[in-house]
């Protein structure tokens, strides 16, 4: 990524397929592209006849991750405790009357 000053003269070589873009050599010597808009061409120069070089795809889609959740595992309901009565237990009453 780089910058050039407003103003500053540049070697327009190509643009992309579409012609929305303008491949330009950086005064330090590397290639950069920016849109056709944001430059101002010398009188005579015919962006249209550059050749295209680079055909830029189409942005992708953008991606919505969807949340799959995760299952609870189901517990059995807990089984009813059984309830203790207590037994009394028979008392031996002697009915004999002597």
């Amino acid at each position: 990524i780089g910058t050039v000053p407003s103003g500053e003269r540049v070697i327009v070589d190509a643009q992309d397929g579409g012609a929305g873009w303008l491949r330009v050599v950086l005064p330090s010597g590397v290639y950069g592209w920016g849109e056709r808009g944001f430059f101002t061409c010398d009188e005579g120069f015919r962006v249209e006849e550059l050749r295209a070089i680079l055909d830029v795809p189409a942005p992708l889609p953008t991606m919505t991750a969807t949340l799959v959740p995760t299952p609870t595992p189901t517990l059995a309901p807990p089984s009813p405790t059984p309830i203790i009565v207590p037994t009394v237990a028979p008392v031996a009453t002697n009915t004999n009357s002597q």
